[in-house]
């Protein structure tokens, strides 16, 4: 019987080796298999994209051409025409270019006051840019050569208005008309997967409110250094996808309910209008909104603030006589304030919430007489502003701040640095009194200012033992 077992089990044993042999898969262990079909994996696809950077390359070739030069990119061509008259030469450049996968086509400089019908047809163009050509305008026709386009660029042309047949552009992403003649936004862009407009330094006079009812893609929004005075409060309410809005360099007198369905909006960028309330703007319910500048405008009064995202708050250039106590307590996660260049005498010491986050804040060019206690609640704060002001003493104004690391008083009328000044600050690396009236300065005044690199003096009435 031992016999008869053992003589299976070395047919068994011998069998199994065979087996191994026939596969040698079998004979590792699950984690050697696991890598070595890693390794397969990656060398198929590194085999397929060489295979796949081999065929761009044969397909993109650029032509030999006179008017206009061509780079081969792996991903097409770049193509740019510069600073040249139409003629046979030309149209004999765009007749070569035609079947070929185009990256990015500029024309710079070129009078075209429209596309001329042969140029673009049987081409295929990602990117178009036509700057500077006196275009004055595009036809539906014109437009049928550029269903694929992703992105046009019509800066510094004649246009007067936003052509109605880019719409035919359904796959359009960034459209840039900055720099022409446009005065009115009429009708509706439709534009599905539109994603960046800018329509800045044109003449923009109104906004039709259903101009961008057809863009709900749209997150970036520029249309600064128009002529706009009123926006609808309409104009946004189908445009929910937008993230960023500059509307800078106009004349816009209110903004009450205009951006009350951008859940989304995270920067407004409202500088150098004529907007002199901001009961309004404080009341703003945008849960995303990250930051808001409004530097030149005709602002008197800041209220108490309600969009607990800010983190940067510019109100730079305005009429600031008063900001009401408590003013950006619930604005938890503010980290950089902007107040200079005001008429601000008082600033509360419940300006800020409690541990507050606060890192940088701007008070020059005010009518401060006094920080003390101001900041009280911001221990986190790096750098403290308050040049061109009228302090005189600053005697336990920045005890508690561990943190501080450049403060800015120059141009106040600060008389004496005392012993303890800066006893809690050892993070300090930059200080600046110059043009003060300092003729004392405590023996122990920075004592343990071990990264101190900066201390400016100059201009105050010190004077040599």
């Amino acid at each position: 019987a031992y016999c008869i077992i053992t003589s299976r089990s070395c047919r068994s044993n011998q069998t199994a080796r065979n087996r191994r042999k026939m596969h040698p898969w079998s004979s590792r262990r699950p984690d050697d298999r696991r890598k070595l079909a890693l390794v397969i994996i990656m060398a198929l696809m590194i085999c397929l994209s060489e295979a796949v950077r081999k065929r761009r390359r044969g397909n993109y070739t650029c032509p030999v051409l006179k008017r206009c030069s061509c780079l081969r990119r792996i991903d097409g061509l770049t193509v740019k025409c510069t600073s040249s008259s139409p003629d046979e030469e030309f149209d004999l450049d765009m007749a070569k270019l035609q079947g070929l996968f185009i990256v990015r086509f500029s024309m710079i400089k070129i009078s075209m006051p429209k596309f001329p019908d042969s140029w673009f047809k049987n081409h295929t163009i990602a990117r178009l840019r036509v700057i500077a050509c006196g275009l004055r305008e595009i036809s539906e026709a014109d437009m049928c050569c550029f269903k694929n386009l992703s992105g046009i660029q019509l800066d510094g042309n004649k246009l007067q208005g936003v052509p109605i047949a880019l719409n035919a552009a359904r796959a359009l992403v960034t459209l840039l008309v900055r720099r022409n003649l446009i005065k009115h936004l009429q009708g509706m862009l439709d534009l599905p997967k539109l994603v960046r407009l800018d329509l800045s330094r044109n003449k923009i006079e109104t906004l039709e409110e259903e101009y961008l009812t057809g863009l709900p893609k749209l997150r970036y929004l520029v249309l600064s250094q128009n002529s706009i005075h009123n926006l609808s409060p309409k104009l946004f309410r189908q445009a929910k996808s937008l993230v960023l809005v500059k509307l800078n360099n106009n004349h816009i007198h209110s903004v009450e309910g205009v951006f009350d369905h951008l859940s989304g909006l995270e920067v407004l960028d409202l500088n150098l209008n004529n907007i002199c309330e901001a009961d309004s703007i404080a009341r703003f319910t945008l849960s995303s909104l990250k930051e808001l500048t409004l530097e030149h405008n005709c602002i008197s009064q800041i209220t108490r603030f309600q969009n607990a995202q800010i983190q940067r708050l510019v109100f730079r250039e305005n009429f600031l006589t008063n900001v009401t106590a408590g003013a950006f307590q619930q604005l938890k996660k503010l980290t950089t304030l902007d107040l200079s260049n005001n008429s601000i005498a008082k600033l509360s010491d419940s300006l800020f919430a409690r541990n507050s986050v606060l890192q940088e804040i701007n008070l020059s060019i005010n009518k401060l007489t006094s920080a003390l206690m101001l900041f009280n609640n911001t221990q986190k704060i790096k750098i403290i502003k308050l040049s061109f002001n009228r302090i005189v003493d600053i005697s336990l104004t920045f005890n508690g701040l561990t943190q501080l690391r450049e403060l800015y008083m120059r141009y106040n009328l600060i008389s004496s640095i005392p012993d303890g000044a800066f006893q809690d600050n050892f993070d300090l690396v930059h200080i600046d009194f110059t043009s003060n009236h300092i003729a004392w300065i405590g023996k122990s005044a920075f004592k343990g200012l071990l990264r101190l690199r900066v201390l400016h003096l100059h201009k105050n009435k010190i004077i040599s033992p």
